[in-house]
């Protein structure tokens, strides 16, 4: 299983994937509150589909562009997950997994 996450635009997107489809996600506005929704929207999202963090085995996350803070909170939660469970780590466009992604900052 895929979790994807995506602080990057005005909602705040996550998303459970099996390969390139869709299986569920969640939608919300994406205020200075985004890391604890954040952290609340992936642990509904796994329970409703009576999943846990160590069926994630890779974790996508958006590097940007976007806000200084909503970029770190999105890229942060996702190398924590991916360190915490073991998941591979990519940034979104990448083909190989990664150690560290890098951000990506609006001019605004």
């Amino acid at each position: 299983m895929t979790l994807y996450i995506d602080t990057t635009r005005r909602a705040a997107r996550v998303e459970l994937r099996r390969g390139e489809k869709i299986v569920d996600h969640r939608t919300w506005g994406n205020t200075p509150s985004v890391g604890g929704e954040l952290i609340e929207h992936i642990s509904n999202l796994l329970s409703e589909r009576n999943l846990t963090l160590r069926d994630v085995k890779k974790v996508v996350v958006n590097p940007g562009p976007g806000h200084f803070s909503a970029v770190r909170t999105g890229i942060v939660t996702a190398t924590l997950l991916s360190f915490a469970t073991g998941a591979e780590l990519y940034a979104e466009g990448n083909d190989s997994p990664v150690d560290i992604v890098e951000p990506v900052y609006s001019d605004r």
